[in-house]
């Protein structure tokens, strides 16, 4: 058991590099995870649109 254990487990770290499961880490850094919703209440308006809604 331990011979096939150690046998799966060289296997996986030959594998893990070009698979897709290296993408699994990147879950927790992505920044959609990380950023707060607030985008209604702390709304950015840019300087040069107080211009165009004074001209309307």
């Amino acid at each position: 058991m331990l011979l096939v254990h150690l046998a799966l487990v060289a296997l996986l770290m030959i594998i893990f590099p070009i698979s897709k499961l290296l993408h699994a880490p990147g879950l927790f850094f992505s920044p959609t995870r990380n950023q707060t919703d607030n985008a209604r209440e702390l709304r950015h308006v840019a300087a040069w649109t107080n211009a165009l809604d004074k001209r309307a």
